[in-house]
C-alpha cells in the first residue's frame, strides 16, 4: 500500500499538471547567486585548506590508534 502511494506520488509529480503561472516559471534567479558564491568559496577553501588541518587529525588517529598515549598523558605515574 504504502509503495504504490510512493509511485502515486512519483508519477503526479514528474508527469502531472503544471501549476506554476507564467510569471513563476520566469522568476529571477538573482536571489540565489550570493549563497551560490559563498558555498564556492567555502569548498574551495576547505579544498586548499586541507593541508593545514591535516596534520591535527594525523594526531588524532594516531592517540586513537595507540591508547597508551592517551593513558599516560592522563594518568602519567601508571595508577
Amino acid at each position: 500500500m504504502v509503495l504504490y502511494s510512493v509511485i502515486k506520488i512519483f508519477i503526479n509529480g514528474f508527469w502531472g499538471e503544471n501549476q506554476l503561472t507564467v510569471e513563476d516559471e520566469k522568476m529571477s534567479t538573482k536571489g540565489t547567486l550570493l549563497p551560490s558564491a559563498i558555498l564556492t568559496v567555502i569548498v574551495i577553501g576547505m579544498g586548499l585548506g586541507a593541508e593545514f588541518v591535516n596534520v591535527y587529525i594525523m594526531e588524532a588517529a594516531e592517540v586513537i590508534n595507540n591508547p597508551s598515549l592517551y593513558i599516560d598523558a592522563v594518568m602519567p605515574n601508571g595508577e
